[in-house]
């Protein structure tokens, strides 16, 4: 059970061989693991890394929101420049998790002061995100779990919670959670937004290990964001993917040890929570995954269970 999304040769060398041997995943090159995929390179001939498959971006099309994907500074800027004709953008680094990372900018002296923050060289080796930004947002989570003979799909909300210094931050998901695969779960009468950002995460999952044959995840997780444009417009689109242990991994586990003790045909609820407390009180039949100080993320109290 891996932290993070293992390379295919480091995963064989460990004797992991395909998506049975482990609760994660395992991909074929580094830039496969992070939010870079999401987006198509700025225009033809741009500078990309080894192993980059052009084809994706457009294939991803609307399943995605408008943006770019730039391992060259000069190349994110003015790719960036264009965007913002367009409206506020984006910027994310793409391998920061749970809402870190990421700016938001309207102008182009902004947009200048954002990418010269990044970490000397990260933009050439990692790459950086520019995609246009929505407003009154729900972030939904949709994704699969394989665990042995066991497999579960689910729709879900997430939570935000804001720091002292005004960065929105992952601090949990509410699941509903059916056995089987994404047909299974949509075949219960889902509220529409449910249906589409699950449709939008089919859509990027199949693109996705269509454009990378050696990529294999037992646990496939996808943030789906639906909001409105400057224009006012609804947009729904995937933000990002995690084949890895992640925020909401929890409230999968409750959902499918449920699932698996009672097999009836259902959805059930689950849910996770992360406070920003290391004394935090733990509701009654919850089951208590941290408690303390996160190096990262400071005090810290994470639980999951199910709702009834």
């Amino acid at each position: 059970m891996p932290a993070d999304t293992l390379l295919v040769d480091e995963a064989a060398a460990m004797g992991v061989r395909n998506d049975r041997f482990l609760w994660g995943g395992a991909a074929p090159f580094a830039h496969v693991a992070t939010k870079a995929i999401s987006h198509g390179l700025p225009w033809l001939g741009a500078r990309a890394p080894a192993g980059w498959n052009s084809a994706l971006g457009d294939a991803l099309g609307d399943a995605v929101l408008t943006g770019v994907t730039a391992f060259d500074p000069d190349e994110a800027l003015a790719a960036g420049r264009a965007l913002l004709q367009f409206g506020p953008v984006r910027v994310k680094q793409v391998r920061a998790t749970g809402g870190r990372g990421q700016t938001v900018v309207t102008a182009p002296d902004t947009l200048e002061a954002a990418l010269r923050d990044q970490p000397d060289g990260q933009i050439a080796a990692f790459g950086i995100v520019l995609e246009e930004n929505l407003t009154d947002v729900e972030t939904y989570s949709v994704g699969t779990t394989v665990l042995g003979s066991h497999r579960i799909a689910y729709w879900g909300l997430q939570r935000l919670a804001r720091l002292h210094d005004g960065e929105e931050v992952y601090a949990g998901s509410d699941l509903d959670v059916a056995l089987g695969g994404y047909e299974d779960l949509l075949a219960f009468d889902l509220p529409l937004k449910a249906r589409a950002a699950v449709e939008m995460a089919r859509r990027y999952d199949r693109e996705t290990f269509a454009a990378y044959p050696g990529l294999f995840a037992s646990r496939r997780n996808y943030d789906v964001i639906i909001g409105k444009d400057r224009n006012g417009a609804t947009r729904t689109g995937v933000l990002e993917q995690s084949w890895r242990i992640g925020g909401a991994s929890g409230a999968e586990m409750a959902a499918l040890e449920a699932l698996v003790r009672d097999r009836t045909p259902r959805l059930v609820r689950s849910f996770t929570m992360e406070v920003r407390d290391e004394a935090a009180e733990i509701p009654p039949g919850a089951t208590l995954y941290y408690q303390g100080v996160d190096p990262v993320a400071g005090p810290m109290t994470k639980y999951a269970g199910l709702r009834p």
